[in-house]
C-alpha cells in the first residue's frame, strides 16, 4: 500500500492503514487459539510501546498503533468474521506447512533463506579510509 498511497496520504496515514489492514487480516484469518494468543501478545506489546513513548513523540505521531487498532476494531465489527471448521483446518495447515522447522526439513540442512543480491554501487563510490586504532 505504501507505494500506492504514500503520495496521497503521507507516511503517517499510510503506516496507519498498513497496521489497520494487518490487524484486520489477523483477526479475520486466525482461528487457532495459539495464533490468536500470539497476536494478542504482540498487540499488547505495541500498545505498551505507544504508551511508553507517548511523551517523547511528536503530537502527530502519538498513539499511532492505538489509533490504527481502534480503526481496525471499528471496521472489524462492521464486517464480521467467518468461523468454520474448514477455515480452522486451512489455517493450521498453512502454519504447519510454512513453519521454520518444516521448511528446513524440506530444504535439508539449508534452513537459512538465501542472502539478498549485492547492491550495485556507482563506480565513483568508495568507502572512507579507516584510521588504525
Amino acid at each position: 500500500g505504501g507505494a500506492s498511497f504514500h503520495r496521497h496520504l503521507g507516511f503517517g496515514q499510510t503506516h496507519a492503514l498498513a497496521v489497520r489492514n494487518t490487524l484486520l487480516f489477523q483477526w479475520k484469518n486466525f482461528s487457532c487459539w495459539k495464533h490468536r494468543l500470539w497476536g494478542a501478545w504482540g498487540t499488547g506489546l505495541r500498545v505498551l510501546k505507544d504508551l511508553i513513548c507517548w511523551p517523547w513523540q511528536a503530537p502527530q505521531r502519538r498513539g499511532e498503533f492505538l489509533h490504527a487498532w481502534l480503526q481496525a476494531r471499528r471496521r472489524y465489527h462492521e464486517q464480521g468474521r467467518p468461523r468454520t471448521a474448514a477455515h480452522l483446518r486451512r489455517e493450521r495447515e498453512f502454519f504447519r506447512r510454512f513453519a521454520p522447522g518444516e521448511l528446513a526439513r524440506r530444504k535439508g540442512a539449508e534452513a537459512q533463506p538465501p542472502a539478498p543480491p549485492p547492491v550495485p554501487l556507482p563506480a565513483s563510490f568508495s568507502f572512507p579510509e579507516r584510521k588504525a586504532a
